[in-house]
């Protein structure tokens, strides 16, 4: 397991009531549409997409773990949205990746509370897709993609709380 997933799971463990965030293993299943992962896991909840005979394969929100990066000394955590086989009891993805990301270089951190949360304040959040992460140097940031010159932007944050990585209405 990474550093970063172990630190993401202890910071995000702090406040998760009902469910506590853990490691998964993903069968990919690459027929979604790419940067829709949203989407595609509300396609996926009621078709067969494994052969399995499941026609209820809940929603599971959480993150992707990409492999630490030496050279900025970071590690890049997308929040991310996928399903589960309850018949076949894996969990799967519909969501291409982007050009030459691996798959094996990915971990998964099933994180049901951020879904839960955001459930119950639906009308205050622009988005359901959360933030994106960066951990480095022990710290934890929220980044973006600025539209001025397309420059990556990182925002301090004080901790993984559920209001720290919703977008929320101003």
């Amino acid at each position: 397991m990474y550093r970063a997933t172990r630190e993401l799971i202890k910071e995000r463990s702090r406040f998760c009531d009902r469910f506590r965030p853990k490691l998964v293993k993903m069968h990919w299943v690459e027929n979604g549409e790419a940067h829709s992962c949203f989407s595609n896991s509300l396609n996926a909840k009621v078709k067969d997409v494994n052969n399995s005979g499941s026609q209820k394969n809940p929603i599971i929100s959480g993150w992707m773990v990409h492999a630490y990066n030496r050279q900025h000394d970071t590690t890049e955590i997308i929040q991310h949205w996928w399903n589960f086989d309850p018949m076949l009891k894996i969990h799967f993805d519909t969501t291409p990746l982007g050009a030459g990301i691996r798959t094996r270089s990915l971990e998964f951190v099933e994180d049901q509370e951020i879904f839960e949360f955001g459930k119950m304040i639906q009308n205050k959040i622009k988005t359901h897709v959360g933030k994106n992460l960066v951990f480095m140097n022990k710290l934890w940031f929220s980044s973006e993609i600025t539209s001025l010159k397309s420059q990556l932007k990182l925002t301090p944050l004080k901790d993984l709380s559920h209001h720290n990585l919703l977008h929320l209405k101003t």
